[in-house]
């Protein structure tokens, strides 16, 4: 239901905030972030990169998705069609299909990485969705989050999320789903 995804949505940090509490060694920010820093030695991190576009706003959207497994394995990449949407939406939409894909996989932990700064405000609380169509796809996202252990979201510059930006082009030049797995 809605009211559980929304109770789910304690469970994401931004960096920001976890910045905030690593700044003096405390809180479960600290123990967090070293966690999420540890992820690519293999502690159970998951990362997602997630990213949505769509020609015309609204027009014809896709959304990509890049999803590492602890150590980089497995990797998936995949490219959502979306049809016709918002460039929001289709951000939202990349970052549901992205979570479904972790949660699919096992992943417990997902660190979850966008170059949307509106979509990680609004996960992260500082920002109220309003939406309709958001407001349906971020109980989604709630929902998934809420089959995972710990799901940490931040907010990354588009240059670090090329992959993801890559695959959401190819999404809206294609208006095919498409889906790669390695490892």
């Amino acid at each position: 239901t809605l009211d559980e995804a929304l109770e789910s949505e304690s469970r994401f940090k931004t960096s920001k905030e976890i910045d905030s509490e690593v700044a003096d060694g405390s809180g479960p920010g600290a123990q967090a972030l070293r966690r999420v820093r540890a992820r690519a030695a293999g502690e159970g991190w998951w990362l997602l990169q997630f990213d949505g576009g769509s020609r015309g706003n609204p027009g014809g959207a896709g959304g990509g998705a890049l999803l590492e497994g602890p150590g980089g394995r497995p990797r998936v990449e995949a490219a959502f069609a979306l049809g016709r949407c918002s460039n929001n939406v289709a951000e939202y939409g990349a970052l549901v299909r992205g979570l479904e894909l972790a949660v699919a996989r096992g992943a417990e932990r997902v660190q979850i990485e966008g170059d949307s700064l509106l979509v990680v405000q609004q996960l992260s609380g500082a920002f109220r969705i309003t939406h309709p169509d958001m407001v349906g796809l971020s109980a989604r996202v709630f929902a998934q989050a809420g089959a995972l252990q710990e799901c940490t979201v931040r907010h990354i510059p588009r240059k670090e999320n090329a992959a993801a930006d890559r695959l959401a082009n190819l999404a809206m030049d294609s208006r095919r789903d498409s889906l790669n797995e390695r490892g």
